[in-house]
């Protein structure tokens, strides 16, 4: 007597078993990618800082000291930035006149637009391996370079040679020895390298007091 075939059914699919054994081993999701890292170097200890996020202004922990955007991370170890600019040349989309010469034949002519590009500015900063303590100690030699700095300027052109917003009050050849030394100064703030920047404020100071 033949036995009658037993089927199991929904009303929507039919009854898998292997599915049902398979359930329990399906890989988890994969998680989210995290969002890019920012990086920050202090403009007075040089220490490297992160963020999750861009901000505006970022203060350093180390030294109170603030910090410059450098770029967040990209691929190829590079670091990137946004920027605005026009898409041909200023000549171009700030144009008054009629001719047009530029690469779009005309189509960004006299518009004023701006689109946002992104550029590759460098390398991922390395960590360098100093503890804080010594980027503190950086922080203080740095500091106290500014300040011989000013001091020299008080010493050679008065304690009244600047106004309450910071411009000089020197005229004639003083002025213009001033305008060198502030010169490096502004070099020196620029530089990453700790000895670099102390000798260029010494300088600048040195300068400074330089009579003819």
């Amino acid at each position: 007597m033949n036995q009658p075939s037993l089927t199991f059914s929904d009303s929507s699919t039919d009854f898998d078993p292997l599915a049902i054994i398979m359930a329990g081993s399906r890989p988890a999701t994969p998680p989210k990618p995290r969002a890019p890292l920012h990086y920050y170097r202090c403009n007075v200890c040089l220490k490297p800082l992160t963020a999750e996020a861009r901000h505006q202004v970022i203060t350093c922990h180390i030294c109170e000291g603030k910090a410059v955007y450098l770029g967040r991370a990209g691929a190829g170890n590079h670091l990137l930035q946004d920027r605005e600019k026009c898409p041909c040349d200023l000549r171009c989309t700030n144009a008054i006149g009629p001719n047009c010469d530029c690469k779009c034949g005309g189509l960004n002519h006299g518009t004023g637009l701006i689109v946002e590009v992104t550029e590759t500015v460098g390398t991922i900063p390395k960590a360098n391996g100093r503890p804080d303590f010594k980027h503190k100690a950086m922080a203080e030699e740095y500091r106290k370079a500014l300040a011989s700095f000013a001091a020299a300027c008080r010493d050679r052109y008065g304690p009244d040679c600047f106004d309450a917003f910071g411009t000089p009050r020197m005229t004639g050849r003083d002025y213009w020895q001033y305008t060198k030394a502030r010169k490096m100064k502004i070099e020196a703030q620029a530089m990453k390298s700790q000895s670099h920047r102390i000798e260029k404020l010494r300088t600048a100071a040195s300068y400074i007091q330089k009579k003819d």
